[in-house]
């Protein structure tokens, strides 16, 4: 599935420093041509795994070049003042933590310090993802230019977020 091309274009993209350590570390064995069983010795992981692996990285990568490429189309270069317009500061800090993180659980942590938010009125991950739909619903609403920035983001939540499961640990660690 992974020819040389591919691996290539993976490993020059500009937003690979952003994917998790053990998948930029995967990359850079598998453009080394080392087979992907030797790199699930390695790891202590399946090849399957591994393959997982790449697959993932390349969708984050593409995701992230995506995302890229339609704050570019759309223009928005200052969220704070063009989200400002039409939602509270805490509003847009949900729509732009949610943008760098794709994590509604990161989102939730990030809010509750930034806003001291404790008891009835801390965020959750549910909390989080019921106001990020109504906040995108009013984008779509107002046919704010920005909409298919948070659209494209609305159906790839968690892109960006490593999974950490035992299992996938069990060899060397980076």
């Amino acid at each position: 599935m992974f020819n040389n091309k591919l691996l290539e274009e993976m490993i020059n993209s500009p937003y690979k420093d952003r994917l998790p350590k053990m998948e930029q570390e995967i990359l850079h064995l598998s453009m080394k041509r080392i087979p992907q069983r030797d790199i699930a010795g390695f790891f202590g992981i399946s090849q399957g795994a591994i393959s997982s692996r790449l697959s993932r990285s390349h969708a984050r990568l593409l995701f992230m070049k995506n995302l890229d490429d339609l704050r570019k189309q759309t223009g928005v270069t200052d969220l704070d003042k063009t989200l400002g317009e039409k939602f509270s500061p805490f509003e847009v800090e949900l729509l732009k933590t949610m943008l760098e993180t794709a994590s509604q659980s990161e989102t939730a942590e990030v809010l509750n310090a930034l806003f001291n938010l404790k008891d009835q009125k801390r965020m959750n991950q549910i909390k989080v993802r019921h106001r990020f739909w109504k906040y995108l619903n009013v984008m779509k609403k107002f046919d704010l230019p920005y909409y298919p920035l948070f659209e494209l983001l609305s159906r790839n939540l968690y892109m960006l977020r490593e999974i950490k499961l035992p299992h996938f640990y069990k060899g060397n660690k980076l």
